[in-house]
């Protein structure tokens, strides 16, 4: 969900963790879905659990994602899984490395009790960390990523990221999981957010998370995944974070002029998101501590107005 999520807790589970209770629901959902597709239930993995609980259905080379956390209606959710199913599954049709929807199953957004699952192929892959210039190095991935993008000639949704922000905030401030002052100052943000962003021309597909981040390193090369919020906006939303070092490596990859100011903008945006997600530490304690850091660096920073 979060441009920067890399910062915070995610869990990795062995087959011997006990699961929290969002995985074991996704375990009995992963098991409902499996079953109906004659798929193995005998050793289900939870690879992550965080935003989402991510199971593999070991051994067959399908890995579901089940949403644990999500604010929207099961209609919107749907459709917006949807929309990312059938980026991928063209982005693999274009033969762009990234990680497609299972072909083992329908390739089509999964309800199994009012939650919107996906599958996709499971693909071995090994964990490079999050060291700058593992980063640096994905910096053309991006662009090219984006190139490709540009051709798809599916409908997409705008400011996908930003859906729910409002109701996000109000239960952080319910939840009292941020100070007041906090939440105040993300409304007012945010509001100027969507002013702002309501008259900037020139959206475009973009993946909207933080590409350079979600990727697999595999034995066919690095794979751009977790496309949730593929939709149209700036293609400075997915650059947010970025070191002005990974910027010059985009741009000299073949990828678009960049505009600071619409960059400034997208990051207050992020940052906007990033108080927004506090909605879920009540569920996800480790999530707060993971975010700490930026959430400082956001209250030392100036109010846009």
């Amino acid at each position: 969900m979060l441009a920067h999520r890399h910062t915070a807790s995610i869990a990795e589970m062995s087959t011997t963790s006990t699961p929290s209770p969002r995985a074991e629901r996704a375990l009995a959902l992963a098991t409902t879905l499996a079953t109906e597709h004659g798929l193995p239930t005998d050793d289900l993995r939870v690879l992550h659990d965080s935003f989402s609980v991510i199971v593999h259905l070991a051994p067959a080379p399908v890995v579901l994602r089940v949403p644990t956390l999500t604010v929207l209606p099961l209609a919107a959710d749907v459709a917006q899984r949807q929309r990312e199913v059938d980026v991928t599954a063209w982005l693999a049709g274009q033969d762009f490395p990234v990680v497609a929807p299972s072909d083992l199953l329908p390739a089509e957004v999964h309800v199994v009790e009012d939650v919107a699952v996906t599958a996709w192929r499971w693909v071995e892959h090994r964990d490079e960390g999050f060291e700058p210039e593992v980063f640096l190095r994905r910096m053309p991935l991006v662009a090219q990523l984006h190139r490709a993008l540009a051709d798809y000639p599916g409908t997409l949704a705008e400011w996908v990221p930003l859906e729910g922000c409002e109701s996000m905030l109000d239960d952080v401030a319910a939840a009292g999981s941020l100070p007041a002052e906090d939440v105040a100052r993300a409304r007012r943000e945010l509001a100027v957010v969507r002013e702002r962003c309501s008259s900037v021309d020139g959206l475009v597909p973009t993946h909207g998370d933080a590409p350079y981040y979600n990727a697999l390193v595999t034995p066919r090369g690095t794979l751009v995944g977790d496309l949730e919020h593929v939709g149209l906006a700036p293609v400075e939303w997915d650059l947010v974070g970025c070191s002005e070092e990974m910027l010059a490596a985009y741009t000299a990859a073949g990828g678009a002029d960049l505009d600071p100011e619409r960059l400034s903008l997208m990051g207050v945006a992020r940052n906007v998101q990033l108080v927004a997600a506090h909605a879920f530490v009540p569920s996800v304690p480790e999530l707060g501590t993971g975010m700490a850091p930026l959430i400082e660096a956001w209250r030392e920073s100036p109010e846009i107005t």
